[in-house]
């Protein structure tokens, strides 16, 4: 049985809710809202998606098979089998998975960055984008970063729809290899902090509409799969 998460109170009510995508007998996969967290931490404990899906279905057993920002919308992949739990939470852990992305950010690609690599893949167009480099995040602390070192995570940038031909932010879609934490939002956001997170100024999710988030030099990140 999974343990019993600490007492949580005058928790904030997350007005956003999500949708079931899929379920059999072995999964259930939704499609989480912005500003929902996936699982219990901190302040937040029945504004979850996992403590939800629980209550929803009468199930204490479901698990994630993987994780997903608070700040980051998109597919999230639940297991009701225990049987089946370490399968499904190993081909995320072991990166036999491929997570695609969807990003509104700043159309200004740094092709020289300071750590890793960025490699045009279609020269002398600028999109797609190949960006490698190693990606680190230190215990208890929310804050990834990138150092030297062996590159343990890649992503391909592609060119999407243009959201204002009038305005820099442009759309786009970040297939990841690697399972870094944090990497969508570094690669999407440049290295910079993206708009939504708490490290940029703490977007309050009780007054935000999450289908029109604005732009502040960071990237806005939704999960396709």
């Amino acid at each position: 049985m999974p343990k019993p998460h600490r007492w949580v109170t005058d928790e904030p009510d997350i007005p956003f809710d999500f949708e079931v995508l899929y379920e059999d007998e072995r999964i259930i996969v939704i499609d989480k809202p912005h500003f929902l967290p996936t699982t219990p931490r901190g302040m937040w404990h029945r504004s979850t998606a996992l403590i939800r899906l629980r209550e929803r279905l009468g199930e204490p057993g479901i698990t994630p098979a993987h994780r997903l920002d608070r700040d980051t919308a998109g597919v999230v992949v639940f297991v009701r089998e225990p049987s089946a739990r370490g399968a499904y939470q190993m081909l995320f852990q072991e990166h036999r998975t491929l997570k695609v992305y969807e990003c509104l950010a700043p159309c200004r690609p740094v092709l020289r960055p300071r750590f890793g690599t960025m490699e045009r893949l279609e020269p002398p167009r600028v999109f797609p984008l190949r960006r490698r480099s190693r990606i680190v995040k230190e215990r208890g602390v929310l804050q990834a970063y990138e150092e030297p070192g062996p590159v343990n995570a890649e992503t391909v940038v592609e060119l999407g729809t243009v959201a204002d031909p009038f305005s820099p932010p442009c759309g786009g879609q970040l297939p990841l290899t690697g399972g870094a934490d944090c990497q969508d939002r570094i690669r999407g956001g440049r290295g910079r902090d993206s708009d939504g997170l708490s490290l940029a100024g703490g977007a309050d999710c009780r007054s935000c509409n999450p289908n029109r988030l604005p732009l502040a030099g960071g990237a806005v990140m939704r999960s396709m799969t």
